[in-house]
């Protein structure tokens, strides 16, 4: 995933230079929150029941198809509406070829959020090798999509279709691994399923969409201060900072399901232990990887072959890298509220996170530029830690 995103990211930046890889990079921010509209917090509650039910063959089955069935539903509303203010957004950041670009995106949004509750269900049942291969298919594909467009010499606003193209052939392939996708269940247990999924969902709907609009805060804010060309510059380390933060995200889809099963069964002290294990050595992981992306960072820029253009990106990235270190112990443990049942204080210690980055990003941004943006959003990611702490201690009596 790594790999072929911070590919995709740094063959666009290079081919089509700095304006329109900002384009992108906004065009993208737009579809990462749209995305969260799509699925509205479902695959959230289908990864938890999933692994409650994991021995329930009935249940589990008609837990999936109600998945399915609503974020098909939602999906479909959420890629309308953008679709329709469209030529609003673009006229917001004076830029016609944001429009077009998500135009582009909004047949991806329906399949974003059919495939995210798919791996969602299979990240609950602990069939981990399935989800990384689909998850890793959909960077791969991504990175083909644009090849494709490069090779046929497209013009740069048609680059956004390659999360349609990517997501539509992952949802082919997921649908060969999951028969019972297809399998006859009971009217009244799908019934209690779309109800039991969309309380769950809308509960943690609002932490779901903040996750991710606090991974794209700087880059819309940035876009609105200053120009397409900054953006462009600073997204070439803040993709590289995202490819990297995959390394946590990874641990936190294999801790997911032990940590569901762990608090079901009330095994609090395991999961004191698990907790306090998986701290040490997700920091001690990330500073070694800091050290090297930090050293090997200013010589890939060199052999870049742009460094004069995109020389800001040295600071932004060390800024944002050590930020990322600090905080990477609590990011496997960060869901750990939705986990046990409380999708709503989930969403409100987001929401506080997000209000951290929004804040210093509005005042730093208007100051400093690229780098204030980077300084804002590496003071959030490290507020991850007091705010996991509190709300663990009070809402769970954990402490971690």
């Amino acid at each position: 995933m790594t790999i072929s995103g911070v590919g995709m990211h740094v063959l666009i930046s290079w081919i089509y230079g700095a304006a329109i890889y900002g384009v992108f990079s906004q065009v993208y921010a737009v579809y990462i929150v749209a995305s969260q509209f799509a699925v509205v917090g479902i695959h959230l509650s289908v990864l938890k029941h999933s692994s409650e039910f994991a021995n329930h063959e009935e249940e589990r089955i008609s837990l999936l198809k109600a998945g399915v069935i609503l974020a098909f539903m939602l999906s479909i509303v959420t890629a309308m509406a953008a679709f329709l203010i469209r030529n609003w957004i673009g006229d917001i950041y004076q830029s016609a070829d944001i429009a077009i670009g998500i135009a582009f995106i909004t047949p991806g949004l329906v399949f974003f959020a059919v495939n995210k509750v798919l791996l969602s269900y299979l990240n609950g049942l602990a069939r981990i090798k399935e989800y990384a291969i689909f998850q890793s298919g959909r960077f791969i594909f991504l990175l083909l999509s644009l090849l494709a467009i490069v090779f046929l010499e497209l013009p740069g606003f048609i680059l956004p279709v390659i999360f349609s193209t990517s997501e539509f052939l992952v949802l082919i392939i997921i649908l060969f691994r999951l028969p019972e996708l297809f399998s006859p269940v009971k009217r009244e247990k799908l019934g209690k399923w779309l109800n039991t999924h969309f309380s769950f969902g809308i509960k943690s709907f609002f932490s779901n969409v903040l996750l991710d609009l606090n991974t794209r805060v700087d880059v819309l804010i940035l876009g609105f201060l200053t120009s397409d060309a900054v953006v462009g510059v600073y997204s070439l380390a803040i993709v590289l900072i995202e490819g990297l933060y995959q390394i946590p995200v990874a641990l936190r889809v294999n801790y997911s399901p032990i940590l569901v099963t762990q608090i079901v069964e009330n095994k609090w002290e395991e999961l004191k232990r698990t907790v306090r294990k998986g701290k040490k050595y997700t920091l001690m992981l990330m500073a070694a990887v800091g050290i090297i992306a930090i050293a090997v960072f200013p010589i890939g820029l060199s052999l870049y072959g742009k460094g004069s253009e995109y020389a800001l990106s040295l600071p932004v990235f060390v800024i944002l890298m050590i930020a990322l270190s600090i905080s990477s112990g609590y990011l496997p443990f960060s869901n750990i509220l939705l986990q046990a049942g409380y999708p709503g204080k989930h969403s409100f210690m987001i929401f506080i996170q997000v209000l951290i980055n929004i804040v210093l990003n509005i005042i730093l941004a208007s100051q400093f530029g690229a780098i204030g943006s980077a300084v804002a959003t590496g003071l959030s990611l490290i507020a991850i830690i007091p705010l996991v702490k509190i709300f663990s201690r009070r809402i769970i009596h954990l402490e971690i």
